[in-house]
């Protein structure tokens, strides 16, 4: 083995260790400080200078640092992977003038009230569902900045919650709010930041701080 070797993978072990030590050795239950989920976003694709407070947070925060792993995990399978030849096509096209590139259009920013009653559904894991519940069903969401009602179920207790879009268990996006008792149903808002998520099939994941998530199938729309 060569020195260069040597010294990359004493490098690697050096990372691995230090972010072992950062992913369970800063506890933050109450999620204290913590940068929004597009701060996280921001961070793993690199937008944020180094300077940003965001990153000496998530340093120094164990449920960022995870939350942060989880959405670089999740952005890479999202990656398309171009087959040989992709480019030398994508230039045959444009020099027949079979392709116009134009600016993606943005997603409306403007916040949508939204309404999810969870109160008589399953979750498809975590807590065993209450007897008389329904099947869980799919619930559907648009890929907006969303202002989020939820009607928590039966027996739900006031206090501080976290939502999540969950994929195979990681949060792509998250939001605290603080759940209260309205006409005798426990009431959840939050406002949630859905446009960056592509369309598909996802989990909707709910849980009052320091329990197990309770998930129910999402369809993003």
């Amino acid at each position: 083995m060569t020195a260069r070797n040597r010294i990359k993978d004493l490098d690697r072990a050096l990372h691995d260790a230090l972010a072992s030590v950062v992913s369970t050795q800063f506890p933050n239950p109450e999620r204290k400080d913590c940068p929004p989920s597009n701060a996280l976003r921001e961070i793993a694709r690199k937008r944020l200078p180094i300077t940003d407070p965001a990153i000496d947070h998530v340093a120094h925060c164990s449920p960022c640092f995870n939350q942060l792993h989880e959405i670089r995990a999740a952005f890479r399978r999202r990656r398309i992977v171009w087959p040989a030849g992709a480019a030398a096509i994508i230039v045959l096209a444009i020099g027949l003038g079979y392709i116009a590139l134009q600016p993606a259009t943005p997603i409306d920013p403007t916040p949508v009230a939204t309404v999810l009653d969870l109160r008589g559904l399953s979750p498809v894991r975590g807590e065993t569902p209450e007897t008389g519940t329904t099947p869980a069903t799919a619930l559907s969401l648009p890929r907006r900045v969303l202002d989020l009602t939820l009607q928590l179920p039966v027996g739900s207790a006031e206090g501080s919650y976290e939502v999540a879009v969950q994929e195979d268990d990681a949060s792509l996006v998250s939001a605290m709010g603080e759940a209260t008792i309205e006409d005798q149903i426990a009431t959840l808002r939050v406002r949630i930041d859905t446009r960056e998520v592509p369309e598909g099939e996802y989990a909707l994941a709910v849980r009052e701080t320091g329990l197990n998530w309770r998930l129910y199938p999402l369809n993003l729309e």
